[in-house]
């Protein structure tokens, strides 16, 4: 294969040690070994060994350590809800080093996302586990598998637009057929490590966890032989992709132009968001540069950057939180994350108890006039995603709860075990209409990171994977100051 000057190639554990390196030397405080905020800072890490097993093929060991690390991330957060008294957390460097580093993190950054993809890729060992994952998606589909994209709740277009981002960002075919058979090899050595009495077949006691292996073999068998006779992307794209038909005037170049461009704005909007959140409500810029720098570092966004229903929905999030003293910005914000993947509905009680004092109109408003809006816009979607109420459907959420073909750790646990975790979500998440009676812009941003990361606990789709809805969040709440004045009766701006 060709190789480039520009190559940037680099083992994920590699960049997990670096980056690992890098937070704590510019936020870890060595001089006070045992406290909060060096246990915050080394509880952002925990969860990257999962990214590895996934990424190594070893899915389940995967998820099952990102929901271990999810449950950590859970208790600091609800903690978070009882602390007051916070002091700034101020980075090591100076304010010129954290703008050198986060420059040199986007110079790093872009190469990575344009360079090490096609036949630039040499080498299985070097791929990010969003390029893995959407290798393993289209040949599950090239076998006649379930779309995800026809399954999930949310907005389908904006769903095939990630797919479209994704696809271009795959390695080689040569690279695929060997992701594809390690993938295979990786499902006959790994075995179920948990059986539930009286679940689902494959996972009783007895001879049928035998037939479970058997299943699995069978299934590595059929994906080695498709992967040794697929079509390549271009075919698929032909014959699968409604995004481009014959009469679409676009040239290729200009398509990844496109969505190069939205991806780099959508990382961009992230960034800008905490630092904007930093220097407007925390007082000091040089934190909100922290904050930002932090993000670029985590191994997470190396190994997921082209993934726009991961990152998109964060950075409204984050944007929301930003202009939080406009109500009815703030409610569009929301109102567009909540349309394009569902799940950021479950904020609006938490919101509206926020602005009940000040705002609650004018972020109703923006609320609705952003659900409405891509409402109608549904109607303008081609014709191969369904029909417009299906795809009504779909934005509100009918396939959340019903699964067909879960993935990722419910697709190893029988799935009524999701019924008393969507209940306890369901009274947390009207609990804070309630609690805590004044909700300041901290509780705000706690309680916000702790919806988007209890959803990940029982939704049907890779759950635990989406982490771009909360890092933000979580990242702020670290380095949040005390905020108990930042209330809407005080902060939020007249008409």
């Amino acid at each position: 294969m060709p190789t480039s000057l520009f190559q940037y190639e680099m083992l994920p554990t590699t960049w997990f040690y670096l980056s690992s390196i890098m937070i704590l030397a510019t936020v870890f405080r060595f001089s006070r070994l045992f406290s909060t905020r060096n246990f915050d800072i080394v509880t952002l890490l925990v969860f990257t060994p999962g990214l590895l097993f996934i990424s190594m093929g070893q899915a389940q060991t995967g998820y099952l350590w990102i929901h271990v690390a999810g449950l950590l991330f859970l208790c600091r957060l609800i903690a978070d809800l009882f602390m007051v008294h916070r002091p700034l957390l101020d980075p090591n460097l100076t304010t010129s080093g954290v703008v050198f580093s986060i420059i040199m993190l986007i110079m790093f950054f872009v190469p990575n996302l344009l360079i090490n993809r096609g036949e630039h890729v040499e080498t299985a060992r070097t791929i990010r586990l969003e390029q893995m994952l959407t290798t393993q998606t289209l040949g599950n589909l090239r076998k006649g598998k379930p779309d995800p994209v026809m399954e999930n709740p949310g907005y389908r277009p904006f769903f095939m637009l990630s797919r479209k981002a994704e696809e271009i960002l795959l390695p080689s075919n040569d690279i695929q057929d060997e992701i594809q058979t390690r993938l295979a090899s990786s499902a006959i050595a790994q075995t179920a490590p948990i059986f539930f009495p009286g679940g689902n077949e494959p996972f009783s006691i007895g001879p049928i966890s035998m037939k479970f292996s058997s299943r699995l073999g069978e299934d590595s068998a059929e994906e080695t032989t498709a992967a040794s006779h697929r079509p390549t992307v271009e075919d698929y794209n032909r014959t699968h992709s409604p995004v481009s038909d014959e009469g679409d005037a676009r040239t290729p170049v200009l398509d990844e132009f496109f969505l190069f461009s939205f991806i780099f704005l959508a990382q961009f909007g992230v960034v800008w968001g905490l630092v904007a959140v930093g220097h407007c409500h925390f007082g000091n810029l040089k934190t909100g540069l922290a904050a930002a720098m932090i993000y670029l570092l985590l191994p997470y966004v190396n190994q997921m950057p082209g993934s726009l229903e991961n990152i998109v929905p964060g950075m409204l999030l984050v944007l929301a939180v930003a202009i939080y003293r406009r109500p009815i910005f703030s409610g569009f914000l929301i109102g567009l994350a909540a349309s394009l993947v569902f799940y950021p509905f479950f904020l609006i009680p938490l919101w509206i108890a926020f602005y009940m004092k000040r705002g609650l109109h004018r972020f109703l408003i923006g609320l609705v006039t952003a659900v409405l809006l891509m409402g109608i816009l549904l109607m303008l979607a081609p014709s191969e995603y369904g029909s417009y109420p299906e795809l009504l459907a779909s934005m509100f959420g009918w396939h959340s709860f019903c699964l067909v073909t879960p993935t990722g750790l419910w697709a190893t646990v029988p799935t009524y075990y999701r019924i008393p975790i969507i209940a306890l979500y369901l009274a947390i998440c009207f609990g804070f209409l309630l609690w805590p009676s004044q909700k300041n812009l901290a509780a705000l941003v706690a309680s916000s990171a702790l919806l988007m990361l209890g959803v990940q606990f029982w939704m049907g789709n890779s759950g635990g994977l989406y982490m771009g809805w909360y890092l933000p969040l979580l990242i702020l709440t670290y380095f949040r100051p005390n905020l108990e004045d930042h209330v809407a009766a005080v902060k939020v701006q007249e008409i």
